[in-house]
């Protein structure tokens, strides 16, 4: 049984801007509309899911920001011409028969991230995540795959990501915890890029046993980044760590696509 999950918002944005100048006679703007239904069709074509949830953010302040209240503090706003353009879209999905899932002060990661858990729980093996985010690679293990929405689609199985990034799907939270993100403004350890991080991945393997380890690190310059840096480290990861325990009810009855 194969299960999709949509990361919707990531795809509406990556149609806004592909078909940002398509526009109707009257002049309403449709790209984002027109990219996602696009892509949505051909997702259900290939991948033939026999089940599919479209999940979306929620509007207005997330509970990262409760953490850390810079967390996006350099995203700029919903352009208008996409805000309009949002509920067609969940139009389209509810014609379609597709149930969306999304819940207030909630990211789409952490609400995919616990749909994910709890399908493989409830004994499903087969769930694959449709996004842009990279930091969505971090749920991958042998029943969950990630498909990128790139050039090329390609699907991270566990063997996949290993290949391209020598590391596991564990590790890759400390990875980005320690580099940091830019655009999600997650500042990680100031001076530490991904070259550094990944060394100093292979070194220690975790972010835990780095820190247990500080006085091991060899280059005088990055353990004194580390050193100066430690809250910045310990409150990036719990910024790029997907959650993976929130309750969220859905009825596999509703999510079976398609609906007879």
């Amino acid at each position: 049984m194969r299960f999709l999950l949509i990361d919707s918002n990531a795809i509406a944005y990556q149609s806004f801007y592909a078909f940002r100048e398509l526009r109707t006679k009257s002049d309403i703007p449709v790209g984002a509309l027109f990219g996602f239904s696009k892509k949505i069709l051909n997702l259900l074509k290939h991948l033939k899911p026999d089940h599919v949830i479209a999940v979306f953010d929620s509007k207005g302040k997330k509970e990262r920001h409760d953490v850390y209240a810079a967390y996006k503090a350099n995203r700029k706003p919903m352009p208008d011409d996409m805000v309009s353009q949002m509920a067609l879209i969940k139009e389209f999905l509810s014609l379609m028969k597709i149930q969306v899932v999304e819940e207030a002060g909630c990211e789409a990661d952490d609400l995919i991230g616990s749909l994910a858990e709890t399908l493989k729980k409830s004994g499903k093996d087969s769930i694959i995540i449709y996004t842009t985010d990279k930091d969505m690679l971090q749920l991958i293990d042998t029943r969950v795959s990630v498909i990128r929405s790139l050039k090329d689609d390609i699907e991270y199985t566990p063997d996949v990501f290993s290949r391209e990034f020598d590391m596991t799907p564990a590790q890759f939270i400390d990875y980005l915890a320690i580099m940091g993100d830019a655009s999600d403004n997650i500042p990680g350890v100031a001076g530490i890029g991904p070259k550094g991080a990944k060394k100093l991945i292979d070194e220690f393997g975790t972010v835990d046993v780095m820190i247990d380890r500080i006085s091991d690190i060899k280059n005088p310059r990055v353990r004194q980044q580390i050193e100066d840096n430690l809250s910045m480290l310990k409150l990036s990861r719990e910024l790029v760590t997907i959650q993976r325990d929130r309750d969220i009810s859905f009825d596999l009855n509703v999510t079976r696509y398609p609906q007879i």
